[in-house]
């Protein structure tokens, strides 16, 4: 049980729409093979608790802001100050 192991499930569906039967918010990462599949389906991956959805081949190497765990720990990294 190390703390950063992974899991990673491949699932055949014959429709793209099948796959969101096998996702919940224990997913965090969709990955998608066109992104006009990726468009047509993000909407409902995020609203069933995904935390991103990304390029098949770029799962591992989020943009800069991307959430971490679910957690957007670069906000962390700064002091935040309002002036009014």
């Amino acid at each position: 049980n190390h703390p950063l192991g992974r899991t990673l499930y491949v699932i055949e569906v014959e429709n793209l729409n099948e796959a969101l039967e096998y996702v919940d918010e224990s997913v965090q990462t969709v990955g998608v093979s066109s992104e006009k599949r990726k468009e047509e389906l993000k909407e409902k991956f995020t609203l069933l608790g995904v935390d991103r959805v990304t390029d098949i081949g770029k799962m591992g190497s989020p943009h800069l802001s991307a959430p971490q765990d679910g957690a957007y720990t670069i906000s962390r990294m700064g002091r935040w100050v309002s002036v009014r």
